[in-house]
């Protein structure tokens, strides 16, 4: 997978719960952390981005020594499709002649190494 990146989208501000659902421990680690190692399992850490927008000091503190990208959308209100769009163009800055791109929500527990 050498030539595909992935994109987790992680800004959402989690209006209904009251608190960060990316900072939600399920299984021993936070659902932010759970899909960011098993990125790093599948991917090369340099074509991993997260993209953070809501909470984004106190969530990025979580996942600060895993040597990945950490984009912030500013405009993370407008929806998920700001989210993705800044993911995007941080993955193809970085790496132009990328071929492909996963995307992924954080609150997916069960995504595994396996469904690759």
């Amino acid at each position: 997978m050498r030539s595909t990146g992935i994109i987790l989208l992680a800004a959402g501000n989690s209006t209904r719960l009251g608190a960060p659902k990316q900072l939600l421990i399920y299984q021993g680690k936070t659902l932010l952390e759970r899909i960011v190692d098993t990125s790093i399992q599948v991917f090369d850490k340099g074509k991993i981005v997260i993209v953070l927008g809501a909470n984004h000091a106190k969530i990025a503190s979580h996942i600060k020594d895993k040597n990945i990208q950490i984009v912030i959308n500013e405009d993370w209100e407008s929806g998920m499709a700001s989210s993705l769009q800044a993911g995007l163009k941080s993955l193809l800055n970085s790496f132009p002649d990328m071929e492909r791109c996963v995307i992924s929500v954080c609150d997916q527990p069960y995504l595994s190494k396996s469904e690759q």
